[in-house]
Parts: C-alpha cells; structure tokens; sequence
C-alpha cells in the first residue's frame, strides 16, 4: 500500500487534461479517466520488480464497492481491501481531510474503510 501511495499518480503524466481543483472524487463523472490512469501507473510500475506487488493494487484502485466501478466491476471482496484503502485515501485527501466521504461508503467505498478513515480522523483531531 505504501508503494501504490507514491506511484498511483504516474499515469497521469502523459495527460493532457488534468483534473483541476474543484472535480468531486466522489462523483461517477470522471470514472473512466481514473480508471485509465490507474492502469497506466500499473503499467508504468510494472516494469520495476521491485514495484511489481502494488500494480494489482494500483491499477484497481478504480474499482467501486458497489461494483459499478472501472476498469472491471469488481465488486466487495473481489476489489483489494488495500485498492479500496488507496481509493478512499486519495478522495480524503482531495476532499480537504473526508468531508462527504461518508456518504460514499456502501457504493464507491467499503464501509468498514470509510468508518476506519473516519476514526482515525477523529484521533487526529
């Protein structure tokens, strides 16, 4: 998880539109776009064998609880607790330290990751 943390963004250099300050993480607009971008950076990491374990985690980080996520649709346990960690991870950190991110618990993100988040928000407070 700590290798897919510094690698999940290298699949948006080659980007030409970025996402800008206000996109919503929580939203299904853009899906795709992550989606594909998750799987560059897999691809990128792909080639270092000492990166090769944070691929799965990297290239599914897309993926939604729910099972209407990208790229695959997987679905609860089929979807890398440490992807669904890293996809929550991000959203947090892009919603100004999880404001909202609750409400996406049971669709875009497991549950008990988002209560998890939400308590280690709290003690650092």
């Amino acid at each position: 998880l700590a290798l897919a943390c510094r690698i999940f963004g290298a699949g948006e250099i080659g980007e030409k539109t970025v996402e800008d300050e206000d996109f919503d993480p929580l939203g299904r607009l853009g899906v795709e776009h992550r989606a594909r971008n998750a799987s560059a950076a897999a691809a990128i990491a792909s080639a270092q064998p000492a990166l090769r374990g944070a691929c799965a985690v990297v290239a599914a980080r897309g993926e939604w609880f729910d099972g209407s996520g990208k790229p695959h649709g997987h679905a609860r346990a089929a979807v890398p607790i440490t992807a669904g960690i890293l996809a929550a991870a991000i959203a947090h950190e892009r919603l100004d330290r999880g404001e909202r991110i609750d409400t996406a618990a049971g669709t875009q993100f497991d549950p008990a990751v988002v209560r998890a988040m939400m308590e280690a928000a709290k003690l650092r407070a």
